[in-house]
């Protein structure tokens, strides 16, 4: 029965998935243009929207953004999405690992843990799922189960759109459940391996370490 729920959750994602490609087929859309088609001139570093994009009563966030990448196997990203969980949406019993000095003087239930990113081609397709290290995005740090409980209630949503943009996001979290475990689990193994053979002070804060774990999807 557990495998048939599951096959039924995947199967609702892969079909909400091509909806939204059918959707912005006819509008000669793209998940990214959904979004920067806003914005008259658009800058590396910065994110879109600026304001990102969440709503209540749902604790997941994304933007998007890019910059020049220092790796060979990503020359071909256009950008990506960081996605997000919201503090007031996480279990309580999921204990934080780190968090920066920033955060230790500021609890609002504003703070974000980082789950994962989607890279992007130029045609506005998905390339790759990873994730980084704290330093890259900052905010609030979890171990790999907890993130994974926080993928399960994941969801965004905003009156303020981009509503295809969301949709194929929500898609993309249920549909990639497992393989973004995978991802999570690994990415907490790589930073043990690291810690252990560089003896790393603070490895959160580690610039040599920025890309953790891969999966591709091309």
């Amino acid at each position: 029965m557990t495998e048939l729920v599951l096959s039924s959750a995947i199967q609702q994602a892969q079909e909400e998935l091509i909806q939204c490609y059918r959707e912005l087929q006819t509008k000669s859309s793209n998940v990214v243009w959904e979004i920067l088609q806003n914005y008259a001139m658009v800058y590396q570093w910065d994110h879109y929207p600026k304001d990102e994009v969440f709503g209540k009563p749902y604790h997941g966030q994304y933007y998007y953004h890019s910059h020049p990448s220092k790796d060979k196997d990503r020359v071909i990203e256009h950008g990506h999405f960081h996605v997000f969980f919201r503090l007031a949406g996480v279990p309580q019993e999921c204990k934080p690992l780190y968090f920066s000095e920033k955060y230790k003087k500021d609890s609002n239930k504003d703070n974000l843990c980082h789950l994962f990113a989607i890279a992007m081609n130029d045609k506005g397709l998905p390339t790759s799922l990873f994730t980084t290290n704290h330093w890259v995005t900052q905010g609030i740090w979890y171990a790999a189960e907890d993130c994974c409980k926080m993928l399960e209630l994941f969801h965004v949503d905003s009156p303020k759109g981009p509503i295809l943009t969301n949709r194929w996001i929500n898609a993309m979290v249920k549909l990639f459940k497992e393989p973004l475990r995978q991802l999570l689990l690994h990415r907490d193994q790589v930073m043990q391996e690291w810690l252990e053979e560089n003896k790393s002070k603070d490895i959160y804060i580690d610039k040599n370490l920025e890309v953790i774990s891969v999966c591709p999807l091309v």
